[in-house]
């Protein structure tokens, strides 16, 4: 049966689990992803039960393995016609789809990042992996959330496992002190976050979100309280990715976590809460309701909110992490200011969402080799130098090329040098924000850009600069190490000189969303852009 996502009543007759049940069975291979997933929750769980702690670390390849085959179901649900499911909750579209590939091959990679951190050594591994799986799930549901209550569950399920990761290493202090930070805030933003989404609930009567696209029509609104609404709800998404105001937690538990659970909250974390605030914004159709200060004068200006976010964001960060001593919390300064880049893209919906979705999704898929290649290096040289000071850099150009050599290139992808991945990331969004005429906020990104070298390429200068201990000897690294770390260095380059598959792969998937999620009639949606609901 045809959902309709703008009635809040759905029918609780014995035929709506009928109708649940009929949708599950006609469309059940569209949940292979999350069936994959839970799968291997399960088996990770039981294992857990019967595998002694010490043997527990081998269970990294039963995840991958469940990982993997994740990953090998998305091009079929690919492939199917957009379509709505579980009464409207959820979407199985191209935009999900394509986020949910970003969530797996970073984890792919952060699994091999917990297999090289031995600050996780003789710890229960088998949990790790499971909690770290399910942060994942909650991802999947946060990129396909197409409903109030669905994008709240989809948060908190990728918060939740992320309080415990944080604090895996329960025996040291810093872990502990960030993990409770982690969990306050966490709390505090989750509950502002609900508290705005009931209110949108109350205006429309609806927990859609395709419903808030009519929210500018509304009549007898009181403007002020959407506006505060529209704050609260946004307030809880800058938490996720870490763009200032609440921006507080990153630098204490970036530095506090271990650093494979940090590479993990640094690139997917900070894409689910992306995806899930394009999903929102959309929905309002970034020029109907709240958007359109046209429409009335107390209604929110999202575009002006996220680019003047963008520009605090990006210049903040910078910034703070030139008097960063400790890598890990340079790091952290590091993504709030890529944050507000990329904050700068999603505000250039404004001017074309096909443009500026592009754009971000090719910056985050650029991203997440640079920085998890970043902290690949990063874990490595912890391990042998037991210091992630970046004074003890000095000198490991000569002791360890190859990792330095390695660090050096996704340091200046993070800058923006070409022919990086981060060259065309950055010169993308760029693009999209001076085609929507934010050239004061491309203006600031440039200068920001230009202030980032400083930081990014101190480290560079005591790798090869910088004179090390007399007489140290050479580092030796593990194979696997090397191995992780050629790979995600490899892609940032493929992904600087050979962009234009890349970029064509990510319009053609990226940008299908909007216009396909929501049913004929629901403003937002392109005449005949969208296929029903299944039966």
């Amino acid at each position: 049966m045809p959902v309709d996502l703008q009635s809040s009543n759905y029918d609780v007759s014995p035929g709506l689990f009928e109708s649940l049940r009929d949708q599950f069975t006609a469309d059940a291979w569209l949940y292979l992803p999350e069936g994959s997933l839970v799968a291997t929750i399960l088996v990770l769980f039981l294992v857990t039960l019967v595998v002694p702690r010490r043997g527990q670390k081998h269970m990294a390849w039963l995840a991958l393995a469940g990982l993997l085959a994740t990953l090998f179901t998305l091009p079929s649900v690919a492939s199917h016609e957009p379509t709505l499911l579980f009464q409207g909750m959820v979407a199985s579209d191209s935009f999900a789809v394509y986020f949910k590939a970003i969530f797996v091959l970073a984890t792919i990679a952060v699994v091999f990042l917990s297999w090289l951190d031995r600050g996780l050594d003789g710890l229960p591994m088998g949990e790790y992996y499971a909690l770290l799986l399910t942060s994942v799930l909650g991802m999947f549901l946060l990129a396909s959330a197409t409903d109030i209550l669905m994008l709240f569950i989809g948060l908190e399920t990728v918060s939740i496992p992320t309080y415990i990761l944080v604090v895996y290493r329960k025996h040291r202090k810093d872990s502990a002190e960030a993990a409770l930070k982690y969990v306050v805030y966490g709390s505090v933003s989750g509950a502002v976050m609900i508290y705005g989404l009931s209110l949108f609930y109350g205006f429309t009567g609806s927990t859609s979100l395709a419903a808030l696209s009519s929210l500018g029509a509304v009549g007898g609104v009181n403007e002020a309280v959407l506006v505060i609404a529209g704050v609260l709800v946004f307030a809880g998404f800058a938490y996720k990715i870490s763009a200032v105001p609440m921006h507080f937690w990153a630098p204490d538990i970036y530095e506090g976590a271990p650093t494979a659970v940090t590479a993990f909250l640094s690139v997917g974390s900070k894409a689910a809460g992306f995806a899930g605030l394009m999903r929102l914004l959309y929905a309002m159709n970034m020029g109907v309701g709240l958007v359109d200060v046209e429409q009335a004068t107390h209604h929110l200006d999202w575009a002006t909110i996220l680019s003047v976010v963008a520009a605090v964001s990006m210049t903040f960060g910078n910034l703070a992490a030139i008097f960063q001593t400790n890598v890990k919390r340079m790091l952290a300064y590091s993504s709030i200011a890529h944050a507000g880049y990329i904050l700068m893209g999603v505000a250039a919906i404004q001017g074309g969402y096909a443009e500026a979705a592009q754009a971000v999704g090719y910056y985050f898929l650029a991203f997440l080799f640079m920085n998890l290649g970043a902290f690949a290096v990063v874990i490595l040289f912890a391990n042998r130098l037991g210091s992630e000071s970046i004074d003890d850099y000095r000198g490991l150009g000569a002791r360890a090329p190859l990792a330095a050599v390695s660090l050096t290139i996704c340091l200046l992808s993070l800058v923006g040098i070409p022919p990086t991945g981060g060259f065309v990331g950055k010169l993308l969004l760029f693009q999209v924000a001076i085609g929507a005429g934010m050239y004061w906020l491309a203006i600031v990104a440039g200068l920001n850009t230009a202030v980032s070298v400083y930081y990014y390429v101190r480290i560079v200068k005591n790798m090869f600069l910088e004179k090390g201990e007399e007489g140290a000897p050479a580092l030796s690294l593990p194979v696997l190490g090397n191995g992780v770390v050629l790979v995600l260095t490899a892609g940032v380059i493929l992904l600087g000189t050979f962009f234009a598959p890349a970029a064509r792969w990510v319009k053609g998937v990226a940008v299908e969303m909007p216009e396909r999620s929501f049913p004929p009639g629901v403003a937002g949606a392109s005449e005949g852009s969208v296929s029903s609901a299944q039966e």
